[in-house]
């Protein structure tokens, strides 16, 4: 589902260069443990998601929250330069 939520965001992407660079490396081993890393959250766009024995802490939402800002402000390809470069 991570892949497929990426993909239909990157697209976006005016660089191809940029855009090809991404994809291999999310679609490398390091997007692979990212997938399966133990965190506590993760945000896509204007959606954050939360393990539900984190669901009470109030700074983690607020991390998150600032993550969905940075998606919008950024916007798909400096958010993603900068969180996965």
């Amino acid at each position: 589902w991570i892949n497929q939520i990426i993909s239909d965001h990157i697209s976006s992407i005016t660089s191809q260069k940029l855009q090809n660079k991404i994809l291999q490396k999310l679609q490398g081993e390091l997007f692979e443990s990212f997938e399966k890393a133990d965190v506590a959250g993760t945000t896509y766009k204007d959606t954050y998601f939360i393990k539900r024995q984190n669901c009470f802490d109030e700074s983690l939402h607020f991390h998150e929250l600032v993550h969905v800002v940075q998606w919008d402000y950024l916007g798909v390809e400096k958010f993603l330069q900068v969180n996965c470069a």
